[in-house]
C-alpha cells in the first residue's frame, strides 16, 4: 500500500515540472513585454516633447525653409539626438484654420490665402527602441517609434459679439436675471456698471475655475467639457480679479459677483464650454496662462454672467412693474416665455484669422397691459407681442502686425447684425422652441385684445390684432469694422462706429486697457422700433354679435383703428427703450451688432493639431 502511494506521487510529480516550466516561461515574456513596453513609451514621450520643441523653435523660421530646418536641426541635438537619422519628414508651410483637425498644415498654403507666406512647419521624427526581455520572442532587435509635430507663427485675438450697452436699468435687468435664476435677483446700479465695465483675462478665468474645481491637470478643453456650477463660475470670477490685482478698482463688480452668488437657489451645473472657442488653446495645459506665449484677451463679466444664468435655466418667466418706466397707461409688462436658442456656436472666440463668433438668438412672447383704452369703461386692453431676434456674428479678417505690435497692430472684422421680426399676436406654441426656421407670418395667430359685453350672449366691441414689423435681412452685406491699438484717451462713442480699440485685460504688471466696441448694422432703423409696429395693425372688429355670430364685422389698417391706435402707439413707442434693454440684458440686439477686440498677441510659435 505504501509503495503504491510513493509511485502516484513520483508520477504526480513528473507532471508538475514540465506545467512549471511553461508558467515560468509565460511569467518571464508578461514580465519582458511590460518592461519593454515601459521603455517603449518612456521613450516616445521624451521623442514627442524634443519633437514639439524642434517644431517651435522652427516656426519663426516658416517662410525660410533652410533657416527652420537649421532651427529644428539645433533643438534637436540640444536634445540629444541626431537630426540625421531622427529626422524622417521635415515641411515648411500655413496653417488653414478653414480645414478639419488634422488636415489644416498644407505644404502648398491655404487654398482661401491671399498671402503664401509660411506660417508653419510640420516634422515627424523617429528612433528605435530597443527590446530586452521580449527580445526571447523576437527575431527583432529594436522597435520603431515615430511621432509628428506641427507649429505655426500664428496672430491671435480675442473677440467677442455682445451688447456693448454701457449702462442698464437695474429694476429690468434684476427682473430679467431672476427669471432666469427662479429666485430673486437684486442688484445695485453701480454693480450693474461694474460688471458692464469690467473684463476678465481669460486664461487667468479658466485656472481659477480648475482651482475651484480641484483640476489639477488636463488641458483647457477638457476643463470646460465638465459640468460647472453657476457659483463656481461666480468664483472664478472674483477669484480671477484677485489674481489681475484688480480688486480696490473693480470692488464694484465684485460686489455685485458677491451679492449674485447669495441670490441664486442651489448651484445648478451648465456645460460652460459652449460658450466658448478656444482655437490654439484648447490643448493647451491648465496654468498656461503663465507661459509668454499666453494669449491675453478679456471677457466681459456682465456678458459671462448673463449667459451663464441663461445656460442653467431660461424657462421662469418674469413681470416687470411698468410703474418705474414713465409710460402712460401702461400698467404692467409680462415676459410670458422665453426661448433661448442653447449655444452651438461660441459668443466668445480667442484665435487666428477665421476665428468666429455669433451673439445669442432668443425669442419672447410679452404681454402688455394698457389701462383706460374706454375711460368711460375703465376697461383696459392686453396687447400680446412676440419678438424673434436671431443671432448676429463677426469673423476676424485679418490680424495686421508691424512695426512696434503694441503701437502698429490693428484686426479688420467682418460682422452682420441680426435680423428681428416683431409681431402683435400669438405664434404657435410649437413654434417658440424651433430654432431650426424663422417663425412665419402665417403661424402668427390674430389675438383678442378687447372684448365688450356679456360673454358668450353679447358683444358690443370685440377687437382682433394682428401686426408684423421686419428688421434687417440675410441679404444684408457683411460690415467691415477695424480695430486699432489704443493711443491716448480711451472712450467708448455712442452709438459705436465702424472704428474700434483693442482692449487689454490687467495681467501681472500689466493695467487694463478698455475695449472700444465697433458696431455693424443690418439696416437703417427709421425712427422708432416698436411705434412703427402700431403702424402696420390690421385689426378685425366685430362691433356687434349675438350668440356667436358676429353682425357687424368691420377690418382696419393702421392708423384707421382709430382710439386703439392712439393708445397703442405712444404706448408702444415708449416700450423701445424697455424692450431694448431686455434684450440686451440676455445679450442681444435687434438690427445690429457690436463687436469687440479683447486682446491680440502677434506670431508667437505654438503648437497646433
Amino acid at each position: 500500500m505504501t509503495r503504491a502511494r510513493f509511485t502516484w506521487l513520483a508520477a504526480d510529480q513528473g507532471a508538475i515540472a514540465p506545467a512549471t516550466a511553461v508558467l515560468l516561461a509565460v511569467l518571464i515574456g508578461m514580465v519582458g513585454l511590460v518592461t519593454d513596453s515601459s521603455v517603449w513609451y518612456a521613450q516616445r514621450r521624451q521623442l514627442q516633447a524634443a519633437t514639439d520643441v524642434a517644431a517651435l523653435a522652427a516656426a519663426p523660421y516658416a517662410e525660410d525653409a533652410v533657416a527652420a530646418r537649421d532651427a529644428a536641426n539645433a533643438t534637436l541635438v540640444a536634445n540629444g539626438l541626431d537630426p540625421a537619422e531622427a529626422v524622417l519628414t521635415f515641411a515648411t508651410g500655413q496653417y488653414c484654420t478653414g480645414e478639419g483637425v488634422g488636415q489644416r498644415f498644407r505644404s502648398v498654403g491655404c487654398s482661401d490665402a491671399i498671402d503664401t507666406t509660411g506660417n508653419a512647419v510640420r516634422i515627424e521624427t523617429g528612433l528605435g527602441s530597443p527590446l530586452f526581455l521580449s527580445r526571447l520572442f523576437s527575431e527583432r532587435a529594436e522597435r520603431r517609434i515615430s511621432v509628428v509635430s506641427t507649429a505655426a507663427r500664428i496672430n491671435q485675438a480675442g473677440i467677442e459679439a455682445g451688447t456693448g450697452i454701457a449702462s442698464l436699468n437695474a429694476g429690468l435687468a434684476n427682473a430679467v436675471l431672476s427669471s432666469l435664476v427662479g429666485g430673486s435677483v437684486s442688484l445695485s446700479a453701480a454693480q450693474y456698471d461694474g460688471l458692464l465695465r469690467t473684463n476678465v483675462d481669460a486664461l487667468t478665468f479658466f485656472d481659477a475655475l480648475a482651482t475651484r474645481l480641484g483640476v489639477t491637470g488636463g488641458t483647457y478643453e477638457q476643463l470646460l467639457q465638465a459640468d460647472v456650477g453657476v457659483r463656481d463660475v461666480i468664483a472664478a470670477q472674483i477669484a480671477a480679479l484677485a489674481a489681475q490685482g484688480q480688486v480696490a478698482e473693480v470692488s464694484a463688480a465684485i460686489a455685485g459677483l458677491q451679492a449674485l452668488q447669495g441670490q441664486i437657489a442651489g448651484n445648478p451645473a451648465i456645460a460652460l464650454g459652449r460658450l466658448f472657442d478656444l482655437g490654439l488653446w484648447q490643448t493647451r495645459q491648465v496654468g498656461d496662462r503663465a507661459s509668454t506665449s499666453a494669449l491675453r484677451a478679456g471677457i466681459n463679466l456682465m456678458q459671462l454672467t448673463s449667459f451663464s444664468l441663461q445656460l442653467a435655466d431660461g424657462n421662469h418667466f418674469a413681470t416687470v412693474p411698468a410703474s418705474t418706466f414713465g409710460i402712460g397707461n401702461l400698467a404692467s409688462i409680462r415676459v410670458a416665455a422665453t426661448a433661448i436658442e442653447p449655444p452651438v456656436r461660441p459668443y466668445f472666440a480667442f484665435g487666428p484669422e477665421g476665428t468666429r463668433v455669433h451673439s445669442a438668438q432668443v425669442r419672447l412672447k410679452l404681454e402688455l397691459e394698457v389701462l383706460n383704452l374706454v375711460p368711460q369703461l375703465g376697461t383696459g386692453v392686453r396687447v400680446p407681442l412676440y419678438i424673434e431676434a436671431a443671432s448676429g456674428d463677426a469673423q476676424i479678417d485679418e490680424i495686421a502686425c508691424s512695426g512696434d505690435p503694441a503701437r502698429d497692430t490693428t484686426v479688420t472684422v467682418s460682422a452682420n447684425g441680426g435680423v428681428a421680426n416683431v409681431y402683435i399676436g400669438a405664434p404657435a406654441d410649437e413654434a417658440m422652441n424651433n430654432f431650426s426656421q424663422p417663425v412665419a407670418l402665417s403661424q402668427i395667430r390674430p389675438v383678442r385684445i378687447l372684448n365688450l359685453g356679456l360673454p358668450g350672449i353679447l358683444t358690443l366691441a370685440e377687437t382682433s390684432a394682428r401686426a408684423h414689423v421686419a428688421i434687417g435681412s440675410t441679404l444684408a452685406p457683411s460690415r467691415t469694422l477695424n480695430f486699432v491699438q489704443p493711443s491716448g484717451t480711451v472712450s467708448q462713442p455712442l452709438p459705436p462706429t465702424s472704428t474700434g480699440v483693442i482692449g487689454r485685460p490687467a495681467s501681472g504688471t500689466q493695467t487694463a486697457s478698455s475695449v472700444v466696441r465697433a458696431r455693424a448694422t443690418s439696416t437703417q432703423l427709421a425712427g422708432n422700433l416698436l411705434g412703427g409696429l402700431a403702424e402696420t395693425l390690421s385689426v378685425r372688429a366685430c362691433t356687434l354679435s349675438l350668440l356667436g355670430g358676429c353682425l357687424l364685422p368691420v377690418t382696419l389698417q393702421g392708423s384707421q383703428v382709430g382710439a386703439l391706435y392712439t393708445v397703442l402707439d405712444p404706448v408702444l413707442t415708449g416700450l423701445d427703450g424697455v424692450v431694448d434693454g431686455l434684450l440686451r440684458t440676455l445679450g442681444v440686439q435687434l438690427g445690429y451688432v457690436d463687436v469687440a477686440v479683447t486682446g491680440v498677441r502677434c506670431g508667437h510659435p505654438v503648437l497646433v493639431s
